[in-house]
């Protein structure tokens, strides 16, 4: 999907107005960044589920101490 354009429009809460993004990594950044605000000083990331695991897609780190990593593949089998 190298050039797309992705278009958030957040009207719950007024932060952004609309946003455009130029690729899934400045999306991601910037999605995490908005749910920092609203939970911060957490660890939050985006994953995506494949057959029964999920990739870890983004990581925003607080220093936490949650040893989550872009890229790891976890078991489904014990998630809630």
């Amino acid at each position: 999907m190298k050039g797309d354009t992705y278009d958030l429009k957040i009207s719950e809460v007024n932060i952004m107005g609309n946003v455009f993004f130029r690729n899934f990594a400045e999306a991601a950044q910037d999605l995490l960044e908005i749910v920092n605000i609203a939970l911060p000083g957490k660890t939050v990331y985006l994953a995506k589920k494949i057959n029964d695991a999920y990739s870890i897609e983004k990581v925003l780190d607080n220093d936490t101490g949650v040893r989550i990593k872009e890229g790891a593949i976890y078991s489904a089998e014990n998630s809630y």
